[in-house]
């Protein structure tokens, strides 16, 4: 429960942003944050304003939480795709988004570590041969979807 992060992260600081309510579609995110003001973790619980609730998604943001496998948010595209299964590739407007189904998890790489023929078309299915494998990770994410 998103409660219960307070005893977690007791020796961390937590930092609640109330960007909206459920009505307008905007979550109210739990940002972790350890003494040095560094962010750690952002948490987006199931229900907004609700601290009985339990977490829908959480982004990964310091390198030294890392999944059972070893990929952490400073990892590469190489270490994605030699550790894990990769479900599918979908190409957004800034980012393509490497999602692993088998454990819940989704990746973003930028597209400006793609070649330059990827990196403008949102339209054009990318595979992960065209990926380079020191393309860095930009974000982790870890979700529930039930």
């Amino acid at each position: 429960m998103i409660k219960d992060l307070i005893l977690i992260f007791k020796n961390d600081s937590i930092r609640n942003d109330i960007s909206g309510d459920s009505f307008s579609g905007k979550f109210n995110d739990i940002t972790i944050l350890d003494k040095q003001g560094n962010e750690l973790l952002e948490i987006t619980p199931k229900q907004d304003l609700d601290y009985s609730s339990t977490a829908k998604l959480i982004k990964i943001i310091d390198p030294k939480y890392k999944t059972k496998k070893g990929i952490g948010s400073s990892s590469t595209f190489k270490e994605i795709k030699d550790k894990y299964n990769i479900s599918s590739i979908q190409n957004s407007l800034k980012n393509v988004i490497i999602s692993i189904n088998s454990v819940n998890l989704y990746f973003t790489i930028d597209k400006n570590q793609l070649p330059s023929n990827l990196r403008y078309n949102s339209n054009i299915e990318i595979d992960k041969s065209q990926i380079p494998d020191n393309a860095k990770i930009n974000n982790l994410y870890l979700e529930w979807t039930n």
